[in-house]
This record gives C-alpha cells, structure tokens and sequence, in this order.
C-alpha cells in the first residue's frame, strides 16, 4: 500500500492479508518511505498495489498511479473520496498506458 498509514495496515490485517507492505514518505508506522511517484520498486515487484485516500495529496497524482500500475503484476488500485479533475487524469493515463500510449506518444 501506498500513501498509508495504522488504518490501512489494521485494515489490511481484519480482511486477512498477512503479507503485505506499507509506504508512505512520513510516518514511523511505514514499512518503507517511498515516494509514490518516484517508487524505487522494479516492475511487477507485487500483485496488487493500493492506495486509500492518498493520490489527492500527491503533486502529481496521476504519475503516483502511473507508478503503482508499474509495480504492480495484476493491478493498481484506488479508494478516493475527493473526485477531481486530477484523479480523472489519472485514470486517463492509465488507459492510455494500457492500450499503448504513454505521454502522447504511440508505442
């Protein structure tokens, strides 16, 4: 998980995940400090990647996610609250990375 916090890893815990890794930049509670867009992770590093409540205080959030679904084997997942234009743009990244097309270029 990134962008996470206690809550996340209680909740993670109570639905019966045991192997799972917490980051988040500040926070004693974080397995690792990562930057969620700058993820020093190599690609395909875990199944799932998630963030709860963590995009909206990106600079960039699209990137953020951009580098989750990098890092991620089977899928990047995202639980937002605040719905903005931001959070739109970075699930329009997403599918145009899925279908070839990475910063306005075709592949």
């Amino acid at each position: 998980m990134v962008c996470a916090g206690p809550l996340d890893e209680l909740v993670m815990r109570k639905v019966g995940f045991s192997d799972f890794t917490i980051a988040n930049l500040t926070g004693d509670y974080a397995d690792q400090r990562q930057d969620a867009e700058d993820l020093t992770y190599d690609e395909d590093s875990f199944d799932t990647v998630i963030v709860h409540a963590g995009l909206h205080h990106c600079r960039s959030p699209h990137r953020a996610f951009l580098e989750m679904y990098r890092v991620a084997r089977k899928c990047a997942v995202a639980f937002e609250s605040r719905e903005s234009l931001r959070l739109r743009d970075a699930a329009d990244a997403q599918k145009r990375l899925r279908r070839g097309i990475a910063g306005g270029c075709r592949g």
